[in-house]
């Protein structure tokens, strides 16, 4: 598998913005030599770098650092070109959908191995969960090291493509004892709630979740857990719990209650690349 340098030496993604767009438009997408196309235009020509001319600004990466970094550079009037590993997850294949399904994934799936590696690998000790596939640039990695396995996004919007889509704004002590040094009335006078905004951070109607049918197997652990004496809170999450509601009801297409998530969300999540990008 390419290294991380190497694969952006040879193609990257690039991004780049004109003096007061809030938006980087892409330029182009970068390819991998043998990659299943699966029917999709992600294999377009990349835009080489020495075509843009000078460029004072080179982001590297299109995750959560990477993304306000450049919109905050390019707000600020600066040019900026983003390199991305992975590809710009926009367009449908023949099946649909934009990602794979989460039950019969194919290549879309993981970053050019030829077969998944999902977080809960066994059951029981028997290996079901997984499935071969045809390698392909796809929207998830695992990078593994001596003592720890590392999940990453591949794609523009990185992490937030692959993961479950919590937005948690730490309790203000706990900041304060962990941050000593950062000035926490700022924090969350100003930064945090900037960042909930431009994540478009929301929480679950209460009321609502105690009458919709698919969270009664949650209801019946957070009242086990009340028996025990624990408390619950609901989390806040960057999946848009109206669009939730109507999956409910099948007024739309199902992605969080067709069990997507991990390798990424047709619809209802609001990734980076819905958000900052």
């Amino acid at each position: 598998m390419l290294s991380r340098r190497r694969f952006l030496g040879y193609s990257a993604l690039q991004w780049a913005a004109s003096a007061g767009l809030s938006a980087l438009p892409a330029l182009g997408l970068a390819t991998a030599t043998g990659a299943r196309t699966f029917n999709t235009p992600a294999s377009r020509p990349a835009t080489p770098l020495a075509t843009l001319g000078r460029v004072p600004n080179v982001v590297v990466g299109t995750g959560y650092g990477s993304a306000v970094t450049a919109l905050r550079l390019a707000e600020a009037g600066h040019r900026v070109v983003m390199l991305e590993m992975g590809r710009l997850w926009t367009e449908p294949a023949s099946d649909g959908g934009i990602f794979t399904s989460t039950l019969s994934p194919d290549g879309r799936a993981m970053w050019f191995k030829d077969r998944t590696e999902a977080p809960l690998k066994t059951f029981l000790g028997l290996d079901i969960i997984n499935r071969k596939i045809p390698q392909y640039a796809g929207v998830l990695d695992r990078v593994n090291y001596d003592e720890m396995s590392v999940y990453v996004g591949r794609g523009v919007g990185g992490g937030s493509l692959v993961n479950g889509g919590m937005a948690v704004t730490p309790r203000r002590d706990y900041f304060q004892h962990m941050l000593p040094g950062v000035d926490a009335a700022e924090m969350y006078a100003k930064w945090f709630p900037l960042a909930n905004r431009m994540l478009g951070v929301n929480s679950i109607d209460p009321d609502w979740f105690e009458k919709a049918n698919c969270y009664r197997y949650a209801r019946v652990s957070r009242d086990h857990a009340h028996q025990s004496g624990l408390k619950t809170v609901f989390v806040p999450s960057v999946y848009d719990f109206k669009y939730m509601a109507q999956e409910e009801l099948k007024k739309v297409p199902r992605s969080a209650l067709a069990q997507e998530v991990i390798y990424g969300n047709n619809q209802g999540k609001l990734s980076l690349d819905k958000t900052y990008l």
